[in-house]
């Protein structure tokens, strides 16, 4: 769905439309963002910052780059009806790599299938893409 561009898509891979949507930046990403900011009207990174799947999907889908996420080393434990999903990513504009960590997926089995309730991630991010 990110790779296609398709908020619907994505969108139905959720429990709820205000599913949990948080990531933790290294404090690194965080001064390294800061320090290039060439406006002061533009606000201070902060190492915790929400969102929502839809805002996350709706901006990938008004992009004009190309973007993906390639994902390594999946683990996943599960008791049938509930599930965690831990793995490595890198989120990809173009081909390059502009942010890099670990995320980890919070999954319900409900009537239509596994759906995922929350959404945590750490990162680093390079602030200035080619």
């Amino acid at each position: 769905a990110i790779t296609d561009k398709d908020p619907a898509a994505f969108m139905q891979l959720f429990l709820r439309e205000d599913s949990t949507w948080n990531v933790v930046y290294t404090d690194d990403s965080v001064k390294r963002y800061n320090a290039s900011l060439k406006d002061p009207n533009i606000p201070l990174a902060t190492r915790v910052q929400g969102g929502s799947p839809r805002t996350f999907i709706d901006s990938i889908a008004r992009s004009k780059q190309a973007r993906s996420e390639v994902i390594s080393n999946v683990r996943i434990d599960t008791d049938g009806e509930i599930a965690q999903v831990w793995f490595d990513f890198a989120f990809m504009t173009g081909d390059y790599k502009s942010a890099w960590g670990k995320e980890s997926w919070q999954l319900l089995r409900t009537d239509a299938g596994w759906k995922i309730a929350a959404v945590v991630w750490s990162a680093q991010e390079n602030p200035n893409p080619r």
